[in-house]
């Protein structure tokens, strides 16, 4: 794969911040009630919704610590289970946009942004060969 085997392991975590930080679905509706001036944009995330009149950015940084010790403990490599763990999550956020495109009970047209992007790093990470940095 394009991903250098050193680097694997902060691409599992990048991966996993992603995946929870972006939206897996993303509706605008202009004209909305009640004056019908305004327009409201819907974020779904994996745990949580927002909605905004205006939109606006969110920068987030992420630190992970004591990542070698945490490593060792793990039956598998960190980088096939994060693909792993990235895979059964787009798997059900796309479940339910598929249910919520069927039955949504609010206006606009999601758009799955997010589960495309989680399903993709899942595959790169389970495709991502690792090397042994000492051998």
């Amino acid at each position: 794969m394009w991903v250098r085997s050193e680097y694997a392991s902060e691409l599992a975590v990048l991966s996993a911040w992603i995946a929870v930080l972006l939206p897996w679905n993303v509706a605008y509706q202009p004209n909305a009630p009640p004056d019908g001036q305004a327009s409201i944009y819907f974020f779904r995330f994996a745990l949580f919704e927002i909605q905004f009149r205006r939109p606006w950015v969110v920068e987030v940084n992420g630190l992970y610590v004591r990542e070698d010790a945490v490593a060792a403990k793990l039956p598998v490599s960190e980088v096939r289970l994060m693909g792993g763990l990235l895979a059964v999550g787009a798997v059900g956020t796309v479940g339910a946009s598929a249910l919520y495109l069927t039955a949504r009970d609010s206006t606009g047209v999601p758009i799955p942004v997010g589960a495309l992007v989680v399903a993709v790093l899942a595959v790169v990470l389970l495709r991502t060969e690792e090397v042994d940095p000492d051998g």
